[in-house]
């Protein structure tokens, strides 16, 4: 490449929104058991390669968090989204889109 070279190779990743879900957890040790599962759920997939970038959002009302897919369809990103236990107990929701940017980004 030269100087001012603007030539990016793209990449498709499917962008998921976690959303506040209608249930709630019944106490405290079930919520700290479900986040702690969540949070296992979420490394072993980082640890995979399978998300790029996932983390909450400040304040956590209605937005939540985010996860960022590396996967090559969003139906497998579903799939992945939706092992999750905090989904499966609607305690969160999301709103998967795909979104596109050069391949090889990061965060300085």
């Amino acid at each position: 490449f030269e100087e001012g070279d603007t030539t990016f190779v793209m990449q498709k990743y499917f962008m998921s929104f976690l959303l506040s879900g209608t249930e709630k957890s019944a106490n405290d040790e079930e919520a700290a058991i479900l986040q702690q599962a969540h949070l296992d759920h979420m490394s072993a997939l980082a640890e995979k390669g399978i998300i790029a970038i996932s983390g909450p959002f400040e304040g956590g009302e209605e937005y939540r968090g985010i996860v960022i897919y590396t996967t090559a369809t969003i139906e497998e990103a579903i799939t992945y989204q939706e092992q999750d236990t905090l989904i499966q107990r609607n305690i969160l929701t999301y709103r998967m889109i795909p979104w596109w940017a050069a391949k090889g980004s990061k965060l300085p």
